[in-house]
């Protein structure tokens, strides 16, 4: 970092950790102030900078940093009787609350997720709030290739909830075109993905074996697919975690995103101010991840 002061944040460890493990590499995710992955002229800079500190039997590998996004579902429980604030002015704290926990408590390499932290953070807003409730989601994102059948792996690298064999629904999905229907994902609770489209608010399953989840490590595996068209700067894979805490491992960066927030009246249980989907809480948006690709090892 001394010498490369344009860098925020490094990781690095032994190939021997990846999945597969890759020996006599050392892989090095480095994230530049301002920007979301290092350009690969700026890569192979840095290659150069530590050819005359490195052995002569590792080769260092650069790798984009992947974003793994925490969706948070917030309710907030005031009393109006103790507090001027309107619940649009609570809304609004709570989303700088978001994006203050981004910067300074996410947003770089080996920083976790703690819910209790948020929800200390939420709580201290205003004198008025009587409780504040939080559910979460994971969440990665990739680009889909539209000219090929193509597998692709998405890792959390954070367990996923299944507390009981079939328990369903742990794995949902932003929408994307197969076979001509506008489709999502989702999980049976035995470790199959599945692919189903929506007839009359109902779920009709058009692929059943469409990939495994695989709870206890956190991954998902997406069999061969031809995706033809999808909503929005990619296809989004939501988990629900097992733990209420998040690691961040190796290349991955922890950011909240997708954040919905829920102001309620505790006197008259009624919604006062309610935003989906608050833009502000990404810090850096990763919108084609080239990490998310079956063949490619785990990092």
């Amino acid at each position: 970092l001394n010498n490369a002061p344009d860098l925020q944040s490094i990781s690095v460890w032994g190939g021997e950790k990846n999945s597969p493990p890759v020996y006599g590499k050392v892989y090095i995710s480095a994230k530049p102030f301002g920007d979301a992955v290092l350009t690969q002229s700026r890569k192979a800079e840095l290659v150069e900078l530590l050819d005359d500190r490195n052995a002569v039997t590792i080769e260092p590998v650069f790798v984009d940093a992947q974003y793994l996004y925490v969706v948070p579902s917030i309710q907030v429980n005031y009393n109006p009787a103790i507090t001027s604030k309107t619940g649009d002015a609570l809304l609004n704290s709570v989303d700088q609350v978001l994006g203050a926990f981004n910067i300074k408590e996410l947003g770089v390499f080996n920083n976790n997720f703690h819910m209790s932290e948020l929800i200390k953070k939420v709580d201290d807003i205003d004198a008025s709030v009587v409780s504040v409730s939080i559910t979460l989601q994971m969440q990665r994102r990739f680009i889909p290739n539209l000219t090929i059948t193509q597998a692709y792996a998405v890792d959390f690298n954070n367990p996923i909830n299944n507390p009981h064999a079939g328990h369903k629904y742990s794995i949902q999905s932003s929408s994307f075109t197969y076979n001509g229907f506008t489709c999502y994902f989702d999980d049976d609770g035995n470790g199959k993905l599945r692919i189903y489209r929506l007839a009359q608010d109902k779920r009709v399953y058009v692929n059943r074996n469409a990939g495994t989840v695989n709870y206890s490590v956190g991954s998902v595996r997406i069999s061969a697919v031809r995706f033809t068209a999808f909503d929005g700067d990619g296809v989004k894979i939501n988990a629900v975690p097992a733990n209420q805490s998040i690691k961040s491992t190796r290349s991955q960066i922890c950011q909240l995103a997708d954040a919905t927030v829920n102001i309620i009246n505790n006197q008259t249980d009624a919604s006062v101010a309610l935003s989906r989907n608050i833009a502000s809480t990404i810090q850096a948006t990763v919108s084609s991840e080239t990490g998310i690709v079956a063949s490619s090892s785990t990092y």
